[in-house]
């Protein structure tokens, strides 16, 4: 966040994750969504607060005393974690009798637990195996680290539950570590050795101790049950917001905690990535309409009606004060006929909870956003929604007033076709000819006598398209790839018996290597690459001779061969995007074979482009080499401005952009 942004007591995960932060709970005391906030500023934060305790709650909860409170039926115990600050709720302490500030949230169940015997809970719950330790806390020794195509995971050993249940669990249907899991991963300097709050964790996920055929996620329960399991540690790719050392292996033989998050790495990293970044107010600022989105706007219409209202008074406060323009071109008889159909439309709807609240919102404004975790409702109350709309379109085309079509749009074709669908079998909708066109590819049968006909050019276009799209996202991969792959390399290439030979001929352009531990980290990944080619290329001669015979290999250094070499001085901009990637496609597949062809490639980079300013860094983060930046620059096909053509007396051109090709600076 930087010196000048203060990390937030919830977003100490993001730096400072300790066992400490998990143990204190106070982070936890997230705000409700509201209809109004007065900025995106105050709603980002809302989100952060919200994103961070959805991640982080059962986490917590593996370090907090569970609420013993009898389900219904007496056999089994609620066992939520008694997260819940209520102060002044009128329930005792379980254990010494007074007043009890951490509670169920189940408010029917008075089970709390007082500050100071908090304390000595929790210290329980950390503490070594016993009938008093977390259930969700596990040892484990790390075994071996094995490196798979997308990352490096490490397989642990003699996994252990430090309370074990009672009964042993069914590892193919237990919540226990199962695959795609998000945990925290303590180092321990012993076996078995409490967890303390100064203890740093790292996030992690679960994955397969095997892959291969007829291995993964499905069978990985047998490898759990063997007392195995693997994970990966979660990088900045994951989570931007994690330090810069965080990808730190774990050494052969180390003693690990595991505390078990119980929610999925895909579901709910890349929104805590999204929600947490500290600039996210600033981005939904960008947002049209924001201002209307989040009821900051002097003229967003006013809230409903309180819950408890009957659908009658919440249909009718919607249509009576929408601010929708087409309610206002109706007479007031047809709009009163209009209100009698919406009433039929809503009594017949299944509305739960707040989705009548939601439907009738959406009646009320001319922008409207329903939001919700999965399995809330938003899909039902958008087919009432587009319901809806179809009613109040065909009153306005009886009344003679012209009015376009319905659009329904979805990022997804599977969630798109499961709303039309749902539309299509609704007993309202008149599905008559014409009445639903489905454009784009349909993945279900029912929906293609709606699919639109579209032209051979048509086709051709999207074919394109796609394709080019595709280049795109395949060029960033690998960009993102090479970054990666610099930093892992630094230390590897450091030790490379000859890199002195590759390392000269990248300082002819490098300009500042005077050491290994000086070289820039994208130099050093040219450095690895090109020697480890060189030295393919030696094995493969030596193949090629056959046994017995000595390999011949010139005794001339790769640079001095560089620069015998006659060739044209290229400039940056000759190199484009797409011989760019098809470079490091050769590479990946080992085609290049040239150390020197690498080298040339990458030496473009600083050839005329020194009047290329680097971007100054965004607030909060540390400027990063200048090589990386014209490495990732090249990579993406951008070419710099144009420079000044005025020279000095001694030959030397200006240092400035021009202010147009072939001219001069201001």
């Amino acid at each position: 966040f930087g010196p000048d942004r203060p990390v937030a007591e919830w977003m100490e995960w993001a730096g400072h994750g300790t066992v400490g932060w998990l143990l204190n709970g106070r982070w936890l005391d997230a705000p409700a969504l509201r209809y109004r906030y007065s900025s995106a500023q105050e709603y980002a934060e809302t989100l952060q607060r919200l994103t961070t305790m959805l991640t982080f709650y059962w986490g917590a909860g593996a370090l907090w005393p569970k609420c013993r409170r009898p389900q219904a039926g007496g056999e089994m115990c609620c066992n939520e974690p008694l997260l819940h600050w209520r102060e002044g709720s009128g329930v005792k302490c379980r254990l010494c009798g007074a007043s009890a500030g951490w509670v169920c949230p189940r408010g029917s169940h008075p089970d709390g637990v007082c500050p100071t015997c908090l304390s000595r809970l929790q210290t329980a719950l950390c503490g070594k195996p016993g009938e008093t330790a977390s259930t969700d806390v596990y040892d484990a020794v790390v075994k071996r680290e094995v490196t798979r195509r997308d990352c490096g995971v490490f397989v642990l050993g003699e996994v252990e539950s430090r309370r074990p249940p009672k009964v042993a669990p069914n590892w193919r249907t237990s919540y226990r570590l199962k695959c795609a899991a998000l945990v925290a991963v303590v180092r321990l300097g012993s076996s078995h050795e409490p967890l303390t709050p100064a203890h740093p964790f790292q996030l992690g996920e679960i994955v397969p101790v095997v892959m291969g055929q007829g291995q993964g996620a499905d069978q990985d329960h047998v490898q759990r049950q063997r007392g195995c399991m693997a994970l990966r540690l979660l990088s900045r790719g994951d989570l931007p917001l994690l330090p810069a050392n965080v990808d730190c292996p774990l050494d052969e033989g180390a003693r690990v905690a595991v505390i078990d998050l119980r929610v999925f790495v895909p579901e709910v990293v890349p929104v805590l990535s999204i929600c947490a970044h500290p600039t996210l107010g600033e981005q939904l600022e960008r947002i049209p309409f924001i201002d209307r989105l989040i009821g900051c706007h002097p003229h967003a219409p006013p809230e409903g009606l309180p819950p408890g209202s009957s659908v009658e008074e919440f249909i009718k406060d919607a249509v009576m004060n929408s601010e929708i323009d087409v309610f206002q071109r109706l007479t007031d008889d047809k709009r009163e006929a209009l209100l009698h159909r919406l009433l039929g439309l809503a009594r017949t709807a299944d509305f739960q909870g707040t989705q009548l609240d939601a439907f009738a919102s959406a009646l009320r404004s001319s922008i409207h956003c329903t939001q919700g975790p999965p399995g809330t409702g938003k899909s039902y109350v958008g087919v009432q929604g587009i319901l809806a709309l179809d009613l109040i379109r065909q009153a306005l085309q009886q009344a003679g007033h012209s009015l376009g079509p319905i659009v329904v749009l979805s990022y997804k074709n599977h969630a798109l076709d499961e709303l039309l669908l749902d539309v299509l079998k609704a007993p309202g909708f008149n599905a008559r000819p014409g009445s639903l066109i489905r454009c784009g590819n349909s993945e279900s049968e029912e929906l293609r006598r709606y699919m639109e006909v579209r032209s051979v050019f048509e086709d051709r276009a999207q074919d394109e398209l796609n394709s080019r799209l595709v280049t795109l996202r395949t060029t960033q991969r690998i960009v993102r790839d090479w970054c990666d792959l610099a930093g892992h390399m630094s230390t590897i290439a450091a030790g490379m018996e000859e890199a002195a030979n590759v390392r000269a001929m990248l300082s002819t352009w490098s300009g500042q290597t005077t050491g290994p531990g000086d070289v820039e980290a994208s130099l050093v990944t040219c450095l690895a690459v090109a020697f480890s080619l060189e030295v393919l290329q030696r094995l493969e001669d030596e193949m090629a001779q056959g046994p017995g015979d000595e390999a011949e290999v010139d005794g001339e250094s790769v640079s001095s061969a560089v620069s015998n070499q006659q060739r044209e001085p290229a400039t940056f901009g000759a190199i484009s995007s797409g011989t760019a990637y098809q470079i490091l496609v050769d590479l990946g597949k080992f085609k290049l074979r040239q150390p020197d062809a690498l080298v040339q490639a990458v030496g473009v980079l600083e050839a005329e482009a020194e009047h290329w300013d680097t971007p100054p860094p965004r607030r909060g983060e540390r400027a990063g080499p200048r090589a990386l930046f014209l490495l990732m620059e090249w990579l993406y096909g951008h070419v710099p401005p144009p420079r000044c053509c005025a020279r000095d007396d001694g030959g030397a051109r200006c240092s400035l952009c021009a202010q147009a090709e072939g001219g001069f600076c201001a």
